[in-house]
């Protein structure tokens, strides 16, 4: 275990709330590493002082349950998960409707003149409120991609 880790589980050591793995290998680093054996000591000072200071509570606060814990912080990295799906979803769907009118553009352009392809553009152009020199250019590229 290093200090890093140590420190962040200091707290939890004070409470009880480590498991009996965790506090064994807890215990062996803060016997051999001073600094966060003084660490440790330190919080249990604060956390008396603050004892010391403050009012008795008469009710204690409902603590939630390991599993109670366990399920919402599944809950919301199911929530997380569902939501980056969806977004990759939409970003995909984005794109393929992008490149299909590409290619769309790209087979009128094989079978009409030059005036009337253009106007095909500017009209998927005002669709997408991209500029038509980008459109374009695009479609230049995925001619040139083709072979064309």
């Amino acid at each position: 275990m290093d200090c890093d880790r140590a420190a962040r589980l200091v707290v939890s050591r004070i409470d009880g709330e480590l498991e009996a793995g965790m506090a064994l290998e807890m215990e062996a680093h803060l016997g051999s590493c001073p600094a966060c054996r003084a660490r440790e000591e330190d919080e249990r000072r604060l956390r008396a002082l603050i004892r010391a200071g403050a009012p008795a509570l008469e009710t204690r606060p409902a603590a939630l349950a390991p599993a109670q814990l366990l399920f919402r912080s599944r809950r919301a990295f199911a929530e997380e998960a569902s939501l980056v799906r969806s977004l990759k979803r939409v970003a995909g769907l984005a794109a393929a409707l992008f490149l299909t009118s590409g290619l769309v553009i790209a087979l009128e352009k094989r079978d009409r003149p030059v005036e009337d392809f253009e106007a095909s553009i500017g009209v998927v152009a005002s669709s997408f409120d991209a500029p038509l020199e980008v459109l374009i250019d695009q479609e230049n590229s995925i001619m040139l991609g083709l072979g064309q």
